[in-house]
């Protein structure tokens, strides 16, 4: 499934993170529950590790590129 960030302080993140699992639910007939994501799942760390993160972070910063690039 990929990585996920969460914002656990916006309420509208809240809100958009429900609105996803529900969408998740009904298009794939999945339910995921957060609390049981895997910590170490391979296609994440392979993404990580190519700073193929655009999406995940939406980070502009050369540096933190390169961070995960290490």
């Amino acid at each position: 499934m990929g990585i996920i960030k969460v914002d656990l302080l916006g309420l509208g993140m809240m809100a958009a993170l429900k609105d996803s699992l529900e969408l998740i639910r009904d298009h794939y007939r999945e339910e995921v529950d957060l609390a049981h994501l895997p910590a170490d799942d391979p296609v994440v760390y392979s993404a990580l590790q190519k700073a193929d993160t655009w999406e995940c972070f939406r980070s502009r910063a050369a540096r933190r590129w390169r961070a995960c690039r290490a």
